[in-house]
C-alpha cells in the first residue's frame, strides 16, 4: 500500500483522501492532458483502488458533475459522500465555499453537487485547503480573508443545523497563523490535533508539514505548532497531510524530484509517533490570579506561588541537543541565566510575564516570550528548536520596531537589538547584510529613503555595541518588496520589516 508511485503522474497530484478502509483513494489531479479543461485545467477529481495482488489501479478521473472546466477539487470523503472545494449554480461557474455530493453508484457515478453556505465568506486566495471533521460539524478553513494575520490563515466553522449553514469562520489566533501561508489543514479524528503546510515557520523546506493539538475549547489556545520531521519534509513542498490513525498510514504530497509538481506519498505512522511529537508540550491554565508578588534578581525558592520551567535546547534540523546559554528576563530587572546544557531549568513566580532568551555558537539566537497568566501550574516544559546560522539565511527583527514615519527606535527594540550584538560577538565571522521595508502607501521614494535611514540606524547602533562596520551592510527597499496586500492596515504592517540575511558564516 505504501507504493504510491502507480498513482502519479507528470501533472499535479494535490490533497490525496484515503477511505476508511484504506482501498480507495480521491485526489486532485492538476495540468493533466485528460481534465475536463486539458492541461490548462487546474483541478479534476481522481480515484484509484488498491488490491492485495496488483496494488494500486490506474487512476480514473470522475466525470461529470463532479468534473467541469473549472478547479475541482476534494477535501473529504465519508460514507460514499464526497465534499468539495466548488459550489455548482446549475453547472455553471462555481461560486465561492465548499459543496458536497453523493454517489448514485459508488464510486464513477455522483449527483449534482449541493452548495453548502458560509456566513460570511471570503477567499482572496486562489490556493484551496479545507478540513471535515468526521462527524461532519467542524470545517478547518485554509483561506486569505479580512481577519488573516497575513496571508492564508486558518480558520474554524461550525454546522450550525438550525441555520442550515455553516458559522462565520474564525481566525485560529497566532499560536497557529503566521504572516505567511498557512495551507492544506487536515483535523484527525480526535477533532483536537491539526496538521497543516506554512512557510511561515522555518523548516527543511519551502513549506513543511507542522501539527498542534487544542488545548481548550476557545479553538485558538494551541500548543506550540511542531515540525513533524525530515521523514516527511524536505527541500521541496510538502502539502496535504493527513492521517488515519485506524490504518496507521498517512497520505500528502510533496514536490521533491518531481519539477514543481506534487506526487502522492504514503507513509507507515502510528499513534506513538503522532504523540511523541505532541506530548512534548505542557499546557499552562490562563486563569487570572489575584496575589500580588514582587520579583528580584536573587534565586526564587519554590513555594505555594511559584512554578518550575525547564525544557530542551534541540537543532531544528537534526532533533540533537544543543548546548546553549538559556535566559530568563523578568519584569523590574529580573535575570536568570543557565549556561552551557542542553536542558534547561528554572524557579520562576507564578502569574508573571517573561521572555526565554537562548543564545548558541553558530545558531541563530531566540527569544520566547511566557505569558504565565496563573499561580495554579507548577511545571511548564518548553521545548526549543533552534536553527543553525548557514549563508543565505533570511531572519526578521520582529521586535525592532520604529516611531512612525521616523528612524527612531521604540524603547522595546533594544532587547532584540542587543541580541543581535551579542549573536555577532559569539559569531566572528558572521557577515549580514540588513533589508529595510516599508508598506506601499504614500510616495515611493520617501518609502525608499525612509527605509534606507531604518537600515542605517540598526547599523548604528550595531557598530555603537561593538561590531566592525566591515561585517554590516543594508538597502532600503522601500514598498517594492512586499509580503502581504497593502489593502488594510492589519497586512500592511505586516510589509513594515527590517530583516537581516547572512552573507557569509
Amino acid at each position: 500500500m505504501t507504493d504510491a508511485w502507480d498513482l502519479n503522474s507528470s501533472a499535479d497530484e494535490q490533497i490525496p483522501i484515503l477511505s476508511t478502509n484504506g482501498k480507495t483513494i480521491f485526489f486532485t489531479r492538476g495540468h493533466h492532458k485528460d481534465n475536463t479543461g486539458g492541461k490548462a485545467d487546474k483541478g479534476d477529481v481522481w480515484v484509484s483502488h488498491f488490491s492485495d495482488t496488483a496494488g494500486w489501479s490506474v487512476p480514473s478521473r470522475l466525470p461529470a458533475p463532479i468534473n467541469n472546466q473549472f478547479y475541482n477539487g476534494v477535501f473529504n470523503y465519508t460514507s460514499n459522500k464526497l465534499s468539495l472545494y466548488s459550489i455548482y449554480r446549475n453547472g455553471q461557474a462555481p461560486l465561492p465555499g465548499i459543496s458536497s455530493s453523493n454517489s448514485v453508484s459508488w464510486p464513477m457515478d455522483w449527483r449534482m453537487p449541493q452548495s453548502s453556505g458560509i456566513k460570511y465568506f471570503q477567499n482572496k486566495s486562489a490556493n484551496n485547503g479545507n478540513s471535515l471533521s468526521r462527524d461532519g460539524k467542524i470545517l478547518i478553513l485554509s483561506i486569505e480573508s479580512f481577519k488573516s494575520l497575513g496571508a492564508e490563515d486558518l480558520y474554524v466553522s461550525f454546522w450550525d443545523a438550525n441555520e442550515s449553514s455553516w458559522t462565520e469562520p474564525e481566525n485560529l489566533g497566532s499560536n497557529i497563523n503566521t504572516k505567511l501561508q498557512e495551507l492544506t489543514p487536515f483535523l484527525a479524528p480526535d477533532n483536537k490535533t491539526l496538521f497543516f503546510s506554512t512557510n511561515g515557520r522555518g523548516g527543511v523546506g519551502s513549506r513543511d508539514v507542522f501539527v498542534s493539538q487544542r488545548l481548550d475549547d476557545t479553538w485558538t489556545n494551541w500548543t506550540e505548532p511542531r515540525n513533524i520531521g525530515e521523514t516527511v519534509n524536505t527541500e521541496g513542498a510538502e502539502m496535504g497531510y493527513r492521517y488515519y490513525p485506524e490504518l496507521e498510514f498517512a497520505v500528502y504530497t510533496s514536490t521533491k524530484d518531481s519539477d514543481g509538481y506534487g506526487d502522492i506519498h504514503i507513509l507507515p505512522v502510528t499513534p506513538e509517533d503522532i504523540n511523541n511529537l505532541i506530548n512534548e508540550e505542557i499546557f499552562v491554565p490562563m486563569d487570572i490570579a489575584d496575589i500580588e508578588t514582587e520579583p528580584n534578581n536573587l534565586p526564587v525558592e519554590e513555594g505555594e506561588n511559584t512554578l518550575v520551567i525547564k525544557g530542551k535546547i534541540t537543532d531544528l534540523t537534526s532533533t540533537k541537543g544543543v548546548f546553549a546559554r538559556v535566559k530568563v528576563l523578568g519584569e523590574e530587572g529580573f535575570e536568570q541565566e543557565h549556561f552551557n546544557d542542553t536542558t534547561y531549568s528554572f524557579v520562576l513566580l507564578s502569574n508573571r510575564d517573561y521572555v526565554l532568551q537562548i543564545e548558541a555558537e553558530g545558531y541563530f539566537s531566540k527569544q520566547i516570550k511566557l505569558l504565565i497568566k496563573t499561580n495554579k501550574a507548577k511545571e511548564i516544559v518548553q521545548n526549543v528548536e533552534i536553527e543553525k546560522i548557514v549563508t543565505g539565511a533570511r531572519i526578521e527583527l520582529k521586535n525592532v520596531l520604529f516611531l512612525r514615519g521616523a528612524a527612531e527606535f521604540l524603547e522595546s527594540s533594544y532587547h532584540e537589538l542587543n541580541l543581535v550584538a551579542e549573536m555577532m560577538f559569539n559569531n566572528p565571522t558572521l557577515i549580514i547584510e540588513l533589508a529595510g521595508h516599508t508598506d506601499g502607501i504614500g510616495n515611493p521614494n520617501l518609502n525608499k529613503r525612509l527605509s534606507q535611514e531604518r537600515v542605517d540606524a540598526v547599523i548604528n547602533y550595531l557598530v555603537e555595541k561593538g561590531i566592525d562596520n566591515n561585517r554590516l551592510s543594508g538597502t532600503g527597499y522601500g514598498g517594492t518588496v512586499p509580503i502581504a496586500s497593502n489593502a488594510t492596515e492589519s497586512t500592511r504592517k505586516l510589509n513594515r520589516r527590517v530583516e537581516f540575511i547572512v552573507v557569509k558564516q
